[in-house]
């Protein structure tokens, strides 16, 4: 966890995994809106939520989609942002599908 400060003022908050990627970045200056970060189980960012819902999917390098909000979901799991792949514990470690 860290924190960013703007003249000895919080303004950002930054969240790690335990394999240290990012997992949100908080804007306190913005009454706590985050993005979201989520990743496949090589560790390769492949979705960020923004703080008004859009959705960003990067499958693979140099290929972008974006998906403008509708209305504003809950946080999704991993497992909507991955195939064949659960997490283990809170920790966000992705860990194979049972076969």
């Amino acid at each position: 966890m860290y924190a960013r400060y703007t003249n000895g003022v919080k303004t950002h908050h930054q969240d790690y995994d335990i394999e240290n990627r990012l997992r949100y970045v908080r804007d306190d200056t913005t009454s706590g809106q985050y993005t979201e970060f989520f990743y496949d189980a090589s560790g390769q960012r492949v979705l960020t939520i923004q703080p008004d819902g859009t959705e960003i999917y990067t499958p693979f390098v140099d290929y972008e989609e974006e998906h403008l909000p509708t209305a504003r979901r809950a946080p999704i799991s991993i497992e909507r942002a991955t195939q064949d792949v659960t997490t283990a514990s809170a920790s966000q470690t992705p860990v194979p599908a049972p076969t």
